[in-house]
């Protein structure tokens, strides 16, 4: 992961839960998807990759009933910072790659949003494979690169500039020694657009890290002219839930 986009995330680390906590629906539904396509199991030692403030870890542990308590890696100690006492979790200060070197064993892996950060993903998941046990899975959740969240046009081709490719990631996979299988699922939200609006002002994802506030302007400006006599915008969520099993 790049010190930009490292940065980045220590930015917004304090807004990082409110701007990325959507709705109780879609929570429910992500951290359910997770669960089932990883199979966790209750005694299952569990590591979230690149997980943030740990959000998504609680609620997956909480509904797989984990005994062990998951690590949460993540590189920004900003976002590691809100992880509290409370949480049961296991914070781990790490990149990705420094992360998969480590003489370390566990049974299930989860990377969230966060491959697309990583330049080198074959060595990355050669080190997975060096460290998942003999029931270990790895998930890769994600997003194709042409995205039917509403953004304006020059958001889209950021985010597809950034976004590996489904085939690419599951070429990377087999070479590393991990079968992948994929499937692609979608949720359809629906929500105040002004709400919306402020997630792009406050550049919630990544692709939008190097726009000026003045572009940001000029891009929900375009939008608008597509949702002007709507108060609430609806819109498809595409997410690939890309697993593998070490071969």
């Amino acid at each position: 992961m790049s010190v930009q986009k490292e940065n980045h995330f220590d930015t917004i680390a304090d807004e990082f839960n409110g701007l990325w906590q959507m709705t109780p629906e879609y929570q429910n539904w992500m951290s359910t998807t997770i669960v089932s396509t990883l199979n966790l199991m209750p005694d299952d030692r569990f590591v979230d990759l690149g997980g943030g403030t740990g959000f998504y870890t609680k609620l997956i542990a909480k509904k797989a009933d984990l005994h062990n308590k998951p690590l949460c890696v993540e590189p920004s100690e900003n976002m590691l910072s809100q992880i509290q006492q409370s949480d049961n979790l296991e914070p781990v200060c790490a990149d990705a790659l420094s992360f998969s070197e480590r003489n370390i064993r566990y049974d299930k892996i989860l990377l969230k949003e966060m491959v697309h950060f990583v330049d080198a993903r074959k060595t990355l998941f050669e080190g997975i494979r060096r460290q998942l046990s003999e029931k270990g899975k790895l998930l890769i959740v994600t997003r194709p690169k042409n995205t039917p969240l509403p953004f304006f046009a020059a958001a889209l081709e950021t985010f597809a500039q950034g976004q590996p490719s489904l085939e690419s990631m599951k070429k990377e996979l087999l070479e590393a020694g991990i079968n992948p299988a994929s499937i692609t699922e979608e949720f359809v939200f629906s929500m105040p657009k002004e709400r919306w609006y402020g997630m792009l002002r406050n550049r919630f994802m990544s692709n939008l890290q190097n726009f000026t506030d003045e572009e940001i302007a000029k891009g929900i400006s375009q939008l608008e002219s597509t949702y002007a006599d709507q108060e609430m915008i609806e819109f498809r969520d595409q997410i690939i839930f890309l697993s593998g099993i070490p071969s």
